[in-house]
């Protein structure tokens, strides 16, 4: 009777369990859609991250001194320097395209001087690269750059007579400021760079701000380099020659090839690296750094030109900026005096500026 008993309960028992055991499937079924439907909402939730970024630091720095029967002596003078250093970055996918313009102009004005207004400040520095990432931070990337001046550039402390007496008697000291020697112009000279080659970007936490690093070499790099004022171009070797006079005030080429004056443009294959850096490791103070190397498949390889950039940038009061700039250069074939020396400029100022 026991037995009887104990048979039909667990009769009466097995359609509840396979209820039961539907019940629980299901209940898993709906957490797994549920689990999936939040997944696929996430996915599709705006962080914020935009593809396309605009960031950069604008300046104008102004100063004046003004006398007035000043028993000391001096002269009344004003200074201005106007600044920008502007970068517009697009990263999608396995995209980047990062463009950059680091431009400045400046001018000098000195009362009673024989040269009144005079340049302080003159750079055009344009780069932009197009990069696919082929493994993670590193991109297969074209790059475009360009490097020159707007305006014609003197020394101040030199007589220039050479261009007429010396090579054409007839033709004006181009540049118009008679008794300063002349020394650069808009395109003359001028850098223009293409390549291809491999850059290593990334993005890190620097102090309570961020930073970006840029590091690209290429050993296919060609090189454009322009002088197409006659005068800058004969007597700043940037064609490769040098000029000069011998003991009896005769003009000497060298390179053995008084022909090579005459060329405007040059153009060298050759190996490049650039490395850029941007961080703003506290709030409102952002530090700026770039570094281009080439040096050409040729004789003279090895022998690298050099342009480094560092730019100090701190903004107060939301509308007052302090900013503190260094240039170096080294370009081989540029020489100074007869020699080939490094070319250097530290700037301070003190004035408008916004940096965002």
């Amino acid at each position: 009777m026991k037995r009887q008993l104990f048979t039909l309960m667990m009769a009466l028992m097995v359609p509840f369990y396979v209820f039961g055991q539907d019940e629980n499937k299901a209940a898993v079924d709906d957490v797994v859609a549920t689990s999936n439907k939040a997944k696929s909402e996430l996915t599709g939730v705006d962080t914020g991250e935009k593809p396309w970024k605009f960031t950069g630091v604008v300046s104008l720095n102004l100063s004046a001194t003004g006398l007035w029967n000043w028993a000391a002596g001096g002269n009344n003078s004003a200074v201005g320097i106007a600044s920008a250093n502007l970068t517009l970055t697009y990263h999608k996918n396995k995209f980047a395209w990062v463009t950059n313009l680091d431009t400045e102009f400046g001018e000098s004005w000195v009362d009673k001087n024989d040269f009144a207004w005079q340049k302080s400040n003159d750079k055009i520095v344009f780069t932009t690269k197009f990069g696919y990432e082929f493994h993670k931070d590193f991109y297969l990337t074209l790059l475009g750059g360009f490097r020159s001046q707007y305006a014609p550039g003197y020394d101040y402390t030199k007589h220039d007579d050479v261009w007429d007496f010396d090579l054409n008697p007839e033709a004006p000291i181009e540049g118009g400021a008679s008794g300063a020697y002349y020394m650069s112009n808009w395109l003359a000279p001028s850098y223009t760079d293409v390549s291809v080659g491999i850059d290593w970007m990334r993005e890190f936490e620097a102090g309570k701000g961020k930073g970006n690093v840029s590091l690209y070499l290429s050993p296919a790099a060609m090189r454009l380099t322009t002088a197409l004022t006659d005068s800058v171009r004969i007597f700043n070797s940037y064609m490769g020659t040098t000029v000069g006079h011998d003991e009896q005030g005769n003009l000497v080429f060298g390179d053995g090839d008084k022909k090579l004056w005459d060329r405007k443009y040059k153009i060298e294959a050759g190996l490049t690296f650039r490395g850029n850096m941007t961080v703003e490791p506290v709030e409102n103070l952002k530090l700026m750094t770039s570094l281009a190397l080439f040096t050409p498949y040729s004789k003279d390889f090895g022998n690298f030109d050099v342009d480094w950039d560092v730019a100090l940038s701190y903004q107060f009061l939301k509308v007052l900026n302090v900013k503190l700039g260094y240039t170096l250069k080294y370009y081989d074939k540029v020489l100074i005096d007869g020699h080939h020396k490094v070319q250097s400029k530290l700037v301070l100022g003190l004035g408008v500026g916004y940096s965002f």
